[in-house]
């Protein structure tokens, strides 16, 4: 075939989209069927002389150059063979994703603050302390009638008491608060409450754990100070309740603190004022003893004696003295029961007991009595005798230790007894040991003056009794004379 020839075949070929030998290299067209004998300047020439009109083949038939990377892809490929990229799921996924973010944020909000709710309150159980600041709380909750009056934010707390325990929650800053205690998150009204006494103890005399429901709510609507609590929770110490009271029969002393006790016990009526922690303790007086007791430190105290634990009254009581004293006149032996309790309801100070069992002895008691009908002084000390005599009416406000006294005074005689020292005493006389009151005592003059104007000996009976329990010397200066 003519070499004109060939290529405007060739051309004819490619526009009417069959395979060309454009697709091979320049060996495959000359190995055709006629051999091409032209030179390449016969070739060149063929190409230029293509006739006007036909399209300009010479760049297809040239051959095909691979690209830098070394791929030998045809230039002429068809752009619909290319593949297409995968879909864009990069795009598909953050709307997604976004989206859910926002609405599951905005739709659940921030969590609720522990203690800001009755559901959502502050377990205690394991604590030893715990601080927060009531601006961090809101006021949503109001006590009924039962509750103690508080108007502020309010805190809720929750602890489990297991059988036996003690819990005892306490505000020990100065933010000024009131203890509730509830039985469901659904009531306004209280179990128990306090205002002056910032201070909850309970325990647990069941056979089954309790959870107790505590609300720690500020006095005053503007209060937003902090709130600190003291936590115990676990058995109590020996000497906690009555049922489990300290034996301090075998010691000459006890001291312990009141920060380790807890106020369980609602006084009844003859038992004092006393209304903090109290301690429990049991003695057994031998026959014919005297049993003495006396609190020694600062601390203000009421030591109040009971027949039992389950008595419904206090035999005796001693406030201002905080001291007792008991003569066991029976012919057997006598178990006592008392408990010294604090006065005021958030003490946590020290309390120190010291004991013994001794004879009666001279001054000790009425049927001890000292003659003085002889003598012209006489000198002692307060704190070497016992206060056994609790002073019916009409003998004077004294509460301290006593010391007896006996004199005959003949007929005409006037008998005197006037104490020097300046210790605050007061002098009592009664009629005989078994009195029920007084004939007369002398306070502010602390000088008895006795005629006798009958015609038999008349036996004085006396007492010198401390007015407190200070104690302090005795100095007595005594006639028996006649005018």
């Amino acid at each position: 075939m003519h070499a004109r020839t060939a290529a405007a075949v060739a051309v004819m070929l490619a526009l009417s989209g069959c395979e060309s030998s454009s697709r091979f290299s320049d060996d495959a067209v000359t190995d055709s069927a006629e051999p091409d004998t032209t030179s390449d300047v016969t070739t060149d020439t063929a190409l230029d002389a293509v006739p006007d009109g036909l399209p300009d083949t010479e760049a297809d038939v040239l051959p095909d150059t691979p690209d830098d990377t070394g791929d030998d892809v045809p230039v002429d490929v068809p752009v619909d063979l290319v593949e297409d990229p995968p879909p864009d799921t990069v795009t598909d996924t953050l709307p997604d994703t976004a989206i859910d973010s926002i609405a599951d944020t905005s739709t659940d909000g921030p969590p609720v603050r522990p203690g800001s709710e009755c559901a959502y309150p502050v377990d205690l159980t394991g604590l030893g302390t715990w601080t927060g600041h009531l601006s961090d709380y809101g006021n949503a909750w109001s006590g009924s009638g039962s509750c103690d009056t508080a108007n502020g934010r309010e805190i809720w707390f929750v602890a489990t008491v297991q059988p036996g325990d003690l819990l005892a929650v306490s505000e020990i800053g100065s933010t000024d608060v009131v203890l509730h205690r509830v039985a469901s998150c659904g009531t306004t009204s209280c179990l128990w409450s306090s205002d002056m006494v910032e201070s909850f103890d309970y325990l647990n005399d069941s056979s089954s754990p309790v959870t107790v429901i505590l609300v720690v709510e500020a006095y005053f609507e503007s209060e937003t100070g902090v709130v600190t609590l003291s936590v115990a929770n676990g058995p109590p110490l020996p000497g906690s309740s009555c049922d489990d009271a300290l034996d301090i029969g075998a010691l000459r002393s006890w001291t312990g603190d009141y920060g380790d006790y807890a106020n369980l016990w609602e006084a009844p009526s003859g038992c004092g004022s006393g209304a903090g922690p109290e301690v429990w303790f049991t003695a057994t007086m031998a026959a014919g003893q005297i049993f003495r007791l006396e609190e020694t430190t600062s601390t203000d105290v009421v030591i109040a004696l009971l027949d039992s634990c389950a008595s419904a009254t206090c035999t005796e009581y001693h406030d201002l003295d905080e001291a007792l004293a008991i003569y066991n006149g029976s012919g057997a032996a006598r178990t006592l029961t008392f408990v010294v309790e604090a006065y005021f309801g958030d003490e946590d100070g020290p309390v120190s007991l010291e004991q013994g069992s001794l004879a009666p002895f001279p001054g000790s008691m009425c049927s001890r009595a000292i003659d003085v009908t002889s003598a012209s002084t006489w000198s002692g000390d307060l704190d070497d005798f016992v206060n056994l005599w609790e002073p019916p009416s009409g003998c004077g406000y004294a509460n301290g230790a006593e010391i007896w006294f006996v004199a005959s005074v003949p007929p005409g005689n006037t008998f005197t007894l006037t104490e020097t020292t300046g210790t605050d005493v007061v002098i009592e006389r009664l009629a005989t040991c078994s009195s029920g009151s007084c004939l007369d005592y002398w306070d502010f003059t602390e000088s008895a003056s006795i005629a006798n104007t009958g015609l038999s000996t008349l036996t004085v009976t006396l007492l010198v009794e401390g007015y407190s329990s200070s104690g302090g010397p005795v100095s007595l200066v005594i006639t028996n004379t006649h005018p």
